[in-house]
């Protein structure tokens, strides 16, 4: 018998797309969940990009981590797990 069983590997995210209901309430909540910012000065209420506010981070070439702050201020990463 065949070995069905396969590994399963990272996550590695690019985007991730949340419909909702309350456009509003989404907001108010990942903009407080992840201390992300509104991207669009103007409301649309039928889509909205969130940004990391850490862009100023001195990232070094090649980096594997993204630095982010949560809504008190404080800096935590997440890294890259390269593919064995």
């Amino acid at each position: 018998m065949a070995d069905t069983h396969k590994t399963v590997g990272d996550l590695h995210l690019a985007t991730v797309v949340i419909n909702v209901q309350d456009m509003h309430r989404a907001v108010d909540f990942w903009t407080a969940a992840l201390g992300y910012v509104r991207r669009e000065e103007v409301w649309d209420p039928a889509f909205m990009m969130l940004d990391d506010r850490v862009d100023e981070w001195p990232y070094p070439d090649g980096a594997d981590f993204v630095v982010m702050r949560d809504p008190d201020g404080n800096e935590f990463c997440v890294i890259d797990h390269p593919e064995l």
